[in-house]
C-alpha cells in the first residue's frame, strides 16, 4: 500500500476558530433549552460542571496530540499505550460512532430552526444539507476551515445578540441572580449532573483536533494551545448565554422549544427570531462540517494502520482528502438524523464520548510512565490524567445510577 500524505495547511488561528466553531455548533444553539429543562435555574452551573469535566481531559488531549500528531487521534494514543489491536479497533469505531451520532443530533437541531422559515419535510432537507456539507469536506480541509472561520464569527455575533437583548430585559438583579447560585444541599447535585450530562455534548469538538493533526503546521506547539484556548473561549460564551436565557424566559417553555433562542428573542421584535434562527442554522452546519471531517479522518487513519479495511485508505487525487470515508460518514449521519430525536442522540453521544475520555486519560497515564518527558513536547503534571479519569468515571456512574 503506497504511503499517502494529507496536506499540511492549518495554522494556529484557524485551529482556534475550528475548535470554538465546532463546540458552539454542537451545543448551545440547540441544547440550551434542554439543559434548562433538566437543571432549571442551575443550568449555568451545569455548563460550568461540564466544562470542568472536559477541562482535565482537554489537557490530556493537548499533551497526547503533541506527542503523536497523526491522523487517527485517540486510536493512535491507545495503540501506543496498550499495543492491543482489538482494543484500538474498538475505540476507533466508538469515536466514529460519536461523530456520526453527534452530527445527527445537530441535524435535528438544524431542522428545528429551518422549519421557522420553510415547511419542507425533514426527509428532503436533511439529505440535501448533508450532501452540501460533504462537498465542502471533500473539497479540502483548508477550504472547510475557511468556511468554519466565517461561520464561527457569525455564530458568536448571534450569541452576543442574545446576551445583549435578553440580558437587557432582566429585572431585579439581586433576586434573579440568587436563583443561579446552588446551595450546598445534596438535592441540587442531581439536576446539575443531569443537566451537565446534556451540556457536556456542547463541549464535543476539542477532541477533533487530534484527528486533523497531520494537516496542522507545527502541531507540537499549535495543537495544545488551540485545544485549551478554544475550551476557555467557549465556556465563557456558554455561561453568558445560559445565564440570560434562564432568567429571561420561562424554564418550561425553554425545555419544550425546538428553537429556544428564537423563542427568547420574539418578545424583542419580530425580526430577531428570524435573525437568530438563520444564525442558528448556520452554526449547526459549522459543527456538522467539523464532525464529518473528524469521522472521516478517524477511519482514514485506522485504515492506514491496518485497523480498518484498506478500501478506506484512499485520498482524492486532486484535493488530497479521504473521499470514501467522508461519503460513508455522511451517509450514516443522514440515516440517524431521519429516525431519532435530538435528546436521545445527544445523551448517547455524551455517554460514548465520556467512555472515550476515560480511555484517553488512561492512555496518557501509561505513556507518562513509559516516556515521562518526550523531546520537544510540552507535558503537564501527572495528576491531570488521573483527575480526568476519576471525574469521567464518577460522572458516568452517577448518570447511569440516576437513569436506573
Amino acid at each position: 500500500m503506497a504511503k499517502q500524505e494529507l496536506k499540511k495547511s492549518l495554522q494556529l488561528w484557524q485551529l482556534i476558530f475550528f475548535g470554538v466553531g465546532t463546540m458552539l455548533g454542537a451545543g448551545i444553539y440547540v441544547l440550551v433549552g434542554k439543559v434548562a429543562g433538566a437543571s432549571g435555574f442551575l443550568a449555568p452551573s451545569a455548563f460550568l460542571f461540564a466544562a470542568l469535566l472536559a477541562g482535565f481531559t482537554a489537557f490530556s488531549f493537548a499533551e497526547l496530540s503533541a506527542r503523536y500528531p497523526k491522523s487517527g487521534g485517540v486510536v493512535v494514543y491507545v495503540q501506543q499505550a496498550f499495543h492491543n489491536r482489538k482494543f484500538s479497533i474498538l475505540v476507533g469505531y466508538l469515536i466514529l460512532i460519536t461523530g456520526v451520532v453527534s452530527t445527527a443530533a445537530m441535524m435535528r437541531g438544524f431542522v428545528g430552526y429551518f422549519h421557522i422559515f420553510f415547511s419542507i419535510p425533514d426527509w428532503v432537507i436533511i439529505p440535501l444539507v448533508i450532501m452540501l456539507l460533504s462537498f465542502f469536506c471533500i473539497k479540502g480541509i483548508a477550504e472547510s476551515i475557511s468556511l468554519i472561520v466565517v461561520i464561527t464569527l457569525v455564530e458568536i455575533a448571534g450569541l452576543l445578540l442574545v446576551i445583549f437583548l435578553a440580558g437587557g430585559s432582566i429585572t431585579g438583579a439581586e433576586e434573579t441572580v440568587s436563583k443561579l447560585l446552588p446551595s450546598m444541599e445534596l438535592k441540587n447535585i442531581n439536576p446539575i449532573v443531569l443537566g451537565a450530562f446534556l451540556a457536556f455534548y456542547a463541549y464535543i469538538g476539542f477532541e477533533d483536533f487530534a484527528n486533523i493533526a497531520e494537516e496542522v503546521k507545527n502541531p507540537q506547539q499549535n495543537l495544545p494551545i488551540a485545544i485549551i484556548a478554544s475550551l476557555i473561549i467557549t465556556t465563557i460564551i456558554y455561561i453568558g448565554v445560559s445565564v440570560v436565557t434562564v432568567l429571561a424566559f420561562p424554564i418550561d417553555k425553554l425545555a419544550a422549544s425546538d428553537a429556544p433562542l428564537a423563542d427568547i428573542l420574539v418578545q424583542h421584535g419580530s425580526q430577531y427570531p428570524l435573525i437568530i434562527s438563520g444564525i442558528s442554522m448556520i452554526s449547526v452546519l459549522n459543527g456538522g462540517i467539523a464532525q464529518i471531517i473528524m469521522g472521516s479522518r478517524v477511519l482514514y487513519g485506522m485504515s492506514e494502520d491496518k485497523l480498518a479495511p484498506a478500501f478506506f485508505y484512499k485520498l482524492h487525487p486532486k484535493y488530497q482528502t479521504p473521499v470514501r470515508t467522508t461519503i460513508l460518514t455522511s451517509s450514516l449521519i443522514a440515516i440517524l438524523s431521519l429516525f431519532f430525536p435530538i435528546v436521545p442522540l445527544a445523551e448517547a453521544t455524551s455517554f460514548v464520548i465520556i467512555l472515550i475520555f476515560m480511555v484517553v486519560n488512561l492512555s496518557l497515564i501509561f505513556l507518562k510512565k513509559e516516556i515521562p518527558k518526550p523531546e520537544g513536547v510540552r507535558t503537564f503534571p501527572v495528576f491531570i490524567p488521573y483527575v480526568g479519569l476519576l471525574l469521567c468515571g464518577w460522572f458516568l456512574s452517577y448518570r447511569i445510577y440516576a437513569f436506573i
